[in-house]
């Protein structure tokens, strides 16, 4: 299904949905009594998976602060944390060390609120050994970060993937708020747009991975560029797939994609 950060639910407030690689999701909402629910199976999630439900706590939690503080209180009465209700003990336990894992500052003391990520990845035969690059800039041009990493034995496709969660990661290092990702190949713009399907096995768990990155941040734009005007990250993908030693026997586990 279709990743969505949040849709208009219960009592006016917003639903964060987690989707899990197993097809689950989890919705996370903001209730008037100053709770935070979690509904949903007890799903595993990835990294990228563990960040959006963090996010999602996060926001509930802020939106359930706002809908108690606009409640007309009594003089005197004392505010009231915010519990989770409404999930499994496992749940609540899975939420705590979330929330603890993401106690540290949301961003660096030189955090950059805008970058640019010019992504790449491909392999040495499709599929073959493969690489990825990833250059991070500010809006004016400036060189912020590069990637430039063997990834193994993979296809194109999953190698571009690679490449933006690559990218997406050391954007979140790097304290950014809004993204914007830039790549030449259409399938790489389109997919996580939601603009074409995805059809390939190996692909569609990238996807997911991508999917539930994107809402760790407050915006995340794909856009096209001309092969020429990614040369930078396609050289570091480049160096990369050509840095690794070629195994004896070629793994027979991915087919192009």
């Amino acid at each position: 299904m279709a990743h969505s950060r949040t849709v208009h639910g219960f009592h006016g407030t917003r639903v964060h949905q987690v989707a899990a690689p197993n097809g689950a999701v989890l919705q996370v909402f903001a209730t008037r009594n100053g709770t935070v629910e979690v509904h949903g199976p007890c799903a595993d999630l990835h990294l990228a998976g563990v960040h959006a439900f963090v996010a999602a706590l996060q926001d509930s939690a802020a939106e359930a602060a706002q809908l108690v503080a606009a409640e007309p209180k009594p003089d005197g009465t004392p505010d009231k944390p915010s519990p989770l209700v409404g999930c499994s003990p496992r749940a609540r336990q899975a939420a705590d060390a979330a929330m603890q894992a993401s106690a540290a500052p949301t961003s660096a003391p030189n955090a950059e609120p805008v970058v640019c990520v010019w992504v790449d990845g491909g392999a040495l035969g499709n599929p073959g050994l493969a690489g990825i690059g990833a250059v991070i800039t500010r809006p004016d041009g400036t060189v912020v970060a590069e990637i430039s990493q063997g990834i193994g034995w993979a296809t194109n496709s999953m190698a571009e993937y690679r490449a933006v969660l690559a990218g997406l990661e050391r954007a979140r290092t790097l304290g950014a708020r809004r993204v914007r990702v830039y790549a030449h190949s259409q399938l790489l713009v389109q997919q996580p747009r939601g603009t074409w399907r995805v059809k390939h096995p190996a692909l569609q768990s990238l996807w997911a991975e991508v999917t539930q990155l994107i809402p760790t941040f407050e915006q995340v734009t794909f856009e096209h560029v001309p092969t020429k005007g990614n040369r930078h990250a396609n050289r570091l993908a480049a160096q990369a797939m050509n840095a690794q030693d070629r195994p004896p026997v070629p793994p027979g586990s991915a087919g192009p994609a």
